[in-house]
């Protein structure tokens, strides 16, 4: 049975800190969740994100992959590399090319607004080309982005709430 948990703490004056725990032996070998920090906005409406579709909406990679496109091997190795950005307080992809796909996978734990397929650490998440520079990763879209000289030194990852910039490192 899913148990989630949901502490939230004011951190002073102007902030909230929140964590949200995941905890179903029967579906996850370990509980799972994340953290975020949110800051008053004085004399503004509140904006809630929504995401009005959820995982199972998303379709199958099979799914995907009927409108996926032939991109060259040398335009995708383009795209490897380890890449760092803001979403979910912060995270590490390590972008690889493996059989002829782009694979991305998370490095290490983060803290912060998740949402979507394949944000567990580690795990492999094909990218699946949906132009020569947009790929589907299951209810996340990564756009890569070449400088004027054709260097892909970041990618943009796309979600529900909102888009990220993500700078190569490595």
């Amino acid at each position: 049975m899913l148990r989630v948990t949901e502490r939230y703490r004011r951190t002073d004056f102007g902030h909230l800190h929140a964590d949200v725990t995941y905890t179903d032996p029967g579906a996850y070998t370990k509980p799972w969740g994340f953290a975020f920090d949110s800051a008053l906005e004085a004399d503004t409406e509140m904006l809630e994100a929504v995401c009005e579709k959820g995982s199972d909406a998303w379709g199958s990679l099979s799914d995907i992959e009927k409108s996926s496109v032939t991109v060259p091997p040398e335009v995708l190795a383009k795209y490897v590399g380890v890449y760092t950005g803001p979403y979910g307080g912060g995270r590490t992809f390590h972008i690889t090319l493996e059989d002829g796909k782009l694979i991305a996978r998370i490095e290490g734990t983060a803290s912060g607004g998740l949402g979507a397929a394949g944000l567990d650490p580690g795990a492999p998440t094909p990218l699946v080309a949906q132009s020569q520079t947009l790929f589907d990763g299951l209810g996340i879209s990564y756009l890569f982005v070449a400088d004027d000289k054709g260097a892909v030194n970041e990618f943009v990852l796309m979600h529900i709430s909102g888009a990220y910039t993500f700078h190569r490192v490595r």
